[in-house]
């Protein structure tokens, strides 16, 4: 709540950010792994708090612009399996996507994926709402 409001900066754990805005005034939120921070259990608080940052400002590009919902770019330049084995970090940011951000993703464009992220992006498209 206190990240959403302004009031505190999250721990920025990797770069996903609004990178720009679409001709439609469509904001574009990018984020590679090449700068992922593994997930554990001392810093999946900030990583869900980060993607709400950057979630929150889409919002408010959004809103602003006239537009409804943003663009999703996810980079796997530097994906690495090892780092995303255990799923929680996954679900745990589906839970926090779902409520308030339900509606909030347009189009998902994901690029250089390798073989072992679709074991990854079929896990999280299976996972409960």
């Amino acid at each position: 709540r206190d990240v959403l409001s302004g009031a505190r900066e999250p721990r920025w754990q990797t770069d996903l950010r609004v990178l720009a805005r679409g001709g439609d005034g469509v904001p574009i939120i990018y984020g590679c792994f090449r700068f992922n921070v593994p997930a554990t259990s001392s810093n999946l608080r900030d990583i869900v708090e980060q993607m709400a940052a950057v979630m929150e400002a889409a919002s408010k590009e959004a809103t602003r612009h006239g537009a409804t919902a943003a663009d999703n770019i996810l980079d796997c330049h530097g994906y690495r399996m090892a780092d995303n084995l255990n799923p929680a970090p996954m679900l745990e940011l589906m839970r926090m996507a779902n409520q308030p951000f339900r509606d909030c993703l347009r189009t998902a464009i994901v690029v250089d994926a390798p073989r072992s992220f679709y074991m990854l992006w079929r896990g999280g498209g299976a996972a409960p709402p």
